[in-house]
Order: C-alpha cells, then sequence, then structure tokens
C-alpha cells in the first residue's frame, strides 16, 4: 500500500489480461492514483469496470492493446482517455459528451464506425 501514490507507468511490459486483473485488484489500495499507463502491453478483452473503483483517476491510457467493445461510459471523471491502437468497435457514444472534466480522447486506429456525437462540442 502506496498511498502517496500519483501515477503509475506500466507501459510496454508485456502484460496479459490475467495481469490486468490482479493489477486492478492490487490499484485499489492505491486510493489516490490518478495517472494509469497500460499502453503497449497485451491486454484483451473490454475495458473492466473495476477502474471505476479508482476514485481519483484522471488519466487513462490504453493505447496500444487488443482491447474491444465499445467505449466505456463508466469513466467519466476523467480529464485525459487514451484508447488509440486497439480493436474499439461501434461509434464514439453520445454520452461521452457528458465527461465534464474530459480535455483530451484519442480513438484513432479503431474500428469505430458513425458520427462524432454533437455533445462532444
Amino acid at each position: 500500500m502506496i498511498p502517496s501514490l500519483l501515477e503509475l507507468h506500466l507501459s510496454n511490459s508485456n502484460l496479459k489480461e490475467t495481469h490486468l486483473s490482479h493489477i486492478l485488484h492490487n490499484l485499489t489500495t492505491l486510493s489516490n492514483i490518478q495517472h494509469l499507463d497500460l499502453s503497449s502491453n497485451m491486454l484483451t478483452g473490454s475495458i473492466l469496470e473495476s477502474l471505476t473503483k479508482l476514485k481519483m483517476l484522471q488519466v487513462l491510457d490504453l493505447s496500444d492493446n487488443d482491447l474491444m467493445g465499445p467505449i466505456p461510459t463508466f469513466l467519466g471523471k476523467l480529464t485525459e482517455l487514451y484508447l488509440f491502437g486497439n480493436d474499439m468497435n461501434g461509434s464514439i457514444p453520445e454520452s461521452i459528451g457528458r465527461f465534464a472534466a474530459l480535455r483530451a480522447l484519442s480513438v484513432k486506429r479503431n474500428k469505430l464506425s458513425g458520427t462524432i456525437p454533437d455533445s462532444i462540442g
């Protein structure tokens, strides 16, 4: 338990989905984590709702993994969300415009379709 830890960078660490579950379970004890970088790993599946347990999380970087599914709407307190280089599908949800603090969103190099929601503007 390191309550003073604010940033955790685990990019390029060869993490797999089974590691992510373990990491997230342990991260819930890191109550002040604000920046989590899990980019350029081998994470698969959808983005886990267990991320909502990280109440202070502001920056989440899951880019360059093999994540799929729709863009989640339960990450509303983030200021930056990086999902580029995954297999996200569907469209950017209209509800993303309600992410009041969001100032950076990167979703390029995915399998998204549809239009950019008016709520973003």
